[in-house]
């Protein structure tokens, strides 16, 4: 990553959003909402960030940006030298900077947040993980002790399956569900509100993100300091970072959880939102399952994860394992189910004949798939490429094949093959 160099049109997104030095700016740099006008305004007069830095299109944007500070605006772009100073200092330290105009930029973030996504994030870690995808566990900086041993469970049964566990990276819910995951070499995303760089070097982090296992990122200066409005927008990066997530414990109306699930499930497309039902259930939990959260479904350490999840968004209802709480229990509207009929209806349900599917898993669908390429030796951004399938995805079902040993791992450089009859053969004689 030291290797990395700044794209022209990044060089101007930091200079124009950038906080650096001792933060003692002459200009303020340009909040979210000022950036997206001049980007606009880019896009209407068809250049690019990157043009800001010459000549012709410091002329344009004197003839035509009429909205923003043109003064400060140009103070702003001429801080390279002290941006220079930054980034190679953050660069040197193995950290390295995304920004909105580059290919490597979270598309999810894009997608998910619209204009709201960040012009920039600090990135340490797996670039891989970039791109986003897995279970969001999130909760209170001060967990109950059940919610604790909740949240371990589901860390360590998504690093089991290769479900990516995307969290804040703060006290409490998040780092018990990070650090759980990766302590059974699983993956993780960890989004920072603050000390990016000293989190970098942390020793419950240094190894994971050297051996690919863990990507830490955030939208603020490595050397922020903790500060509560910059959790409460370092949340929302959470979510959209997610296929969906789980809340472990909130309070009601107050605090970053509440507010950042709130806020989720607010959106015109939100991803699913989860919360625990366990009892006691959470004051907040149970708030939010009136807001349009979901319950997490228990027979997510029963069956495969990711198939519990999505048979639970499409119709919550039906997938409440037996003595879990449904909203009718939670006191829900007068006209829902109660939990005797609720029992009954799941009763008729298990009676009837399973559909015919051939595929029980996405794995058992795909994996002729993968076989059939690894007749011969492939690397991963290979068969990714030939697969067009998500890293992320493609390294969790690489890695329950290797450990069925339909696949072989080799190393230097990583690749992976199928494992021969003969071979399968063999080894089951030696047993």
């Amino acid at each position: 990553m030291l290797e990395r160099q700044l794209t022209e049109d990044a060089h101007a997104i930091l200079l124009l959003c950038g906080h650096f030095g001792k933060s003692n700016e002459k200009s303020e740099p340009l909040k979210i909402r000022e950036y997206n006008t001049v980007a606009e305004w880019l896009v209407s007069t068809d250049m690019r960030p990157g043009d800001l830095l010459h000549e012709y299109g410091r002329e344009e944007l004197r003839n035509g940006m009429l909205t923003l500070d043109l003064s400060r605006l140009e103070r702003l772009l001429d801080r390279g030298v002290v941006m220079s100073l930054d980034t190679e200092k953050w660069l040197n330290k193995g950290i390295w900077i995304v920004c909105r105009s580059d290919a490597e930029y979270p598309a999810r973030l894009r997608s998910h947040l619209k204009n709201q996504a960040p012009p920039f994030l600090y990135v340490a870690g797996n670039p891989d993980l970039l791109e986003g995808g897995g279970l969001a566990i999130v909760g209170s900086r001060n967990v109950q002790a059940d919610g604790e041993r909740f949240t371990r469970r589901v860390a360590r049964r998504c690093a089991e399956h290769g479900i990516p566990v995307i969290s804040g990276g703060a006290r409490g819910v998040d780092q018990t569900a990070m650090l759980q995951a990766l302590e059974v070499e699983g993956t993780c995303i960890g989004v920072l509100a603050d000390s990016l760089a000293r989190a970098a070097v942390n020793g419950k982090y240094r190894e994971h993100l050297r051996d690919g296992r863990l990507l830490l990122c955030t939208p603020y200066r490595p050397d922020a300091g903790f500060k509560p409005g910059l959790a409460m927008g370092r949340n929302k990066l959470v979510y959209a970072m997610a296929d969906q997530s789980l809340v472990i414990q909130s309070e009601k109306d107050k605090g970053g959880t509440w507010t950042g699930a709130k806020e989720e499930l607010r959106r015109a497309q939100p991803h699913p939102v989860f919360v625990r039902l366990e009892e006691p259930v959470p004051e907040g939990n149970q708030a939010l399952l009136e807001l349009g959260a979901l319950p997490f479904p228990m027979n997510f350490f029963e069956r495969p994860p990711l198939d519990a999840l999505q048979d639970a968004a499409l119709d919550p209802e039906t997938t409440l394992a037996a003595g879990e709480t449904t909203r009718a229990d939670m006191g829900g509207s007068p006209d829902a189910k109660s939990s005797e009929s609720a029992r009954s209806d799941k009763q008729k349900k298990v009676a009837e004949p399973a559909p015919a599917y051939p595929f029980t898993t996405v794995l058992d669908a795909v994996r002729p798939l993968i076989l059939s390429q690894l007749e011969e030796e492939r690397t991963v951004d290979e068969l990714a490429k030939m697969l067009d399938v998500n890293k992320t995805q493609l390294n969790a079902w690489l890695k329950i094949l290797v450990k069925e040993k339909s696949v072989k791992k080799r190393t230097r450089p990583v690749r992976y093959v199928r494992t021969s009859q003969i071979e399968i053969i063999s080894k089951s004689e030696d047993k």
